[in-house]
């Protein structure tokens, strides 16, 4: 059996999109089966005996680059600009979002910490693109009237679904409501 095989391949696509809510194991972009890739996350290169290694699988988006093709100067994030660089935090490390702070405007900040720093850098991802995109996911919730809010019930419905499809940039509205609005009552 290999990674290789159509079918097995497929199947390992759709549990990872599974597990992941449908979205980028590093940005948090909304991803299905065909916009997304199989992503090692220690790459296969300088890692081959974790290349079959499913704690070392994940999903991505394309990062970019299928947009690149017709415009050389779109910005490269995720795997796309990753590589072959290793990443000092990975996604899958228990409460890694806890070593992120977000602003209102979609930057992501490394909160003290040179590995969330680095992590950062090397998959781009305060790029103005994906910074925009954040921004206007948290303008979404920014906006609501607060008396008719309960930000508790909203904190819930980012990830209630019955599909296992997560809100884009999920893990950003949860700091943002968490640390925004539920901070104030």
């Amino acid at each position: 059996m290999s990674l290789e095989e159509p079918n097995v391949k497929q199947e390992l696509r759709i549990s990872l999109l599974i597990e992941q809510g449908y979205v980028c194991a590093y940005c948090g972009s909304k991803i299905d089966e065909t916009e997304s890739i199989i992503e090692h996350i220690k790459c296969r290169q300088n890692y081959p005996e974790l290349q079959l290694e499913y704690t070392n699988l994940i999903c991505s988006c394309r990062g970019g680059s299928n947009k690149r093709s017709s415009n050389p100067q779109y910005p490269l994030h995720c795997d796309a600009h990753k590589g072959a660089d290793d990443i000092p935090i990975s996604p899958l490390t228990e409460n890694c979002q806890e070593l992120f702070v977000y602003d209102e405007n979609g930057e992501i900040h490394d909160n003290d910490n040179h590995d969330a720093k680095k992590t950062i850098e090397v998959l781009n991802l305060n790029n103005k693109i994906l910074q925009n995109r954040r921004k206007a996911a948290i303008a979404a919730y920014k906006y609501l009237n607060e008396s008719d809010v309960n930000w508790a019930e909203e904190l819930q419905k980012i990830y209630d679904n019955q599909e296992h499809h997560f809100k884009e940039f999920y893990f950003v509205l949860e700091y943002y409501i968490r640390n925004y609005k539920l901070q104030h009552y």
